[in-house]
């Protein structure tokens, strides 16, 4: 079974974002429009680790080489919804070459939280019942292996125990 572009874009939500270029996040309140970065709201701080690991060379330590941790606010492209979106995650600093600007710095920024959320799945309720049926059969498969496993170990060390002992899940 190939997975359903339309209702979970994996790569989307393992995306990064920079102040000039942001994926397409559904808003989580319309779901018609996408979250644009608000201007001027990128808020980084370097973590105690990027400071740790450049103190013993501050002389060679290039800019790209700092990491650490963000904020953010987003706001819906939709002109009836206008929603805003806040953001925080980890970032880095990267370094490139831009024919038109030459060499330029910017924030790799990688979302851990989004508050309130976007929707994952397009279609979050219509895949409940298969996501629930999956799961069952997942746990059942499990269930059948560990007792299946459980009655080989006590027929081998304990064969008086093997038809005594409780399954697993039961």
């Amino acid at each position: 079974m190939e997975p359903c572009e339309v209702c979970f874009n994996r790569d989307l939500w393992l995306a990064t974002f920079t102040s000039y270029s942001t994926p397409p996040w559904p808003c989580p309140v319309c779901a018609a429009g996408t979250l644009a970065l608000e201007k001027d709201t990128l808020l980084t701080r370097e973590s105690f680790e990027s400071k740790k690991d450049r103190e013993p060379y501050p002389e060679i330590w290039d800019y790209d080489w700092t990491y650490g941790h963000f904020t953010a606010l987003f706001q819906c492209t939709h002109a009836d919804c206008l929603s805003s979106v806040t953001a925080c995650g980890d970032y880095r600093v990267t370094r490139e070459d831009d024919e038109e600007v030459g060499e330029r710095y910017d924030y790799v920024c990688t979302p851990t939280h989004f508050n309130p959320a976007p929707p994952m799945l397009r279609h979050v309720l219509d895949a409940l019942p298969l996501l629930e049926h999956v799961l069952g059969e997942v746990f059942e498969m499990r269930s059948k292996e560990l007792n299946r496993l459980r009655e080989k170990l006590l027929e081998k060390h304990d064969p008086k125990r093997a038809k005594k002992a409780p399954e697993v899940g039961a």
